[in-house]
């Protein structure tokens, strides 16, 4: 159960930022900024970078000593918080790094959408005196919904599988107290550190069933508010 309840955090808290920032960040890039493919291809990068490389990177970003995380909260008079070590900040820890991996893909897939959208619209809407937001609200919002919906369903699928992360940042631990355990870790420590295989099969199946059960949600109502351009 506590596995379930952190992973359930982690899908809850990441999911949501990420969609939101890839959408901000999409929207920027869409305005025709200067070296906008060298943008594209820095915030392409996190994501093709091998997890290995990246988990071992940020632990030494999160280093409670000399950490680089630290070192800039250190200008706001934040004291330095041990992420790695302490239990209150583990899972929050490894919710900041996947937010920074996969915020610069979900935005690639956000900026293709929106580049693929008939500029007729937004050339009626300034003509009707619609505002910018106006006009991002009421076209290129609901324009951009299948790809919303699209990477809302492999983010919160993706995000339910979450292991190399924490077994990286953690050194081969769920974080202290077992508080960066989810439930793909749970499987793992069961049936491959206690060999509790029966146990870590009964959780293949709930992990089964919670996915399937939200894809078809997804599938059936979420479905009804995607708009797709005629």
């Amino acid at each position: 159960m506590k596995s379930l309840y952190q992973t359930a955090v982690y899908v809850g808290v990441s999911v949501p930022i990420t969609l939101s920032l890839a959408l901000g960040l999409a929207t920027l890039l869409n305005q025709g900024l200067r070296l906008r493919p060298f943008y594209r291809l820095a915030y392409f990068l996190p994501y093709i970078t091998p997890v290995v490389a990246i988990s071992m990177v940020w632990q030494w970003i999160y280093n409670w000593r000399y950490g680089l995380l630290n070192y800039f909260l250190s200008f706001f008079g934040i004291h330095e918080v041990n992420w790695l070590e302490d239990h209150h900040y583990a899972l929050f820890a490894v919710i900041i790094m996947n937010i920074w991996r996969f915020v610069g893909y979900q935005a690639i897939i956000f900026l293709a959408g929106m580049q693929g959208i008939d500029r007729v619209y937004y050339d009626a809407a300034k003509v009707d005196g619609a505002s910018g937001f106006k006009a991002w609200f009421h076209i290129t919002l609901p324009l951009l919904t299948p790809q919303i919906f699209f990477v809302f369903i492999i983010s919160l699928i993706g995000s339910f599988k979450i292991f190399e992360e924490i077994f990286i940042l953690f050194s081969g631990t769920p974080g202290p107290l077992s508080s960066a355990m989810t439930i793909v870790y749970y499987i793992f420590d069961q049936g491959f550190q206690r060999f509790h295989y029966g146990r870590a099969a009964a959780a293949s199946v709930v992990l089964f069933g919670i996915i399937f059960a939200l894809t078809l949600f997804q599938m059936v109502v979420t479905q009804r508010w995607v708009h797709y351009e005629r």
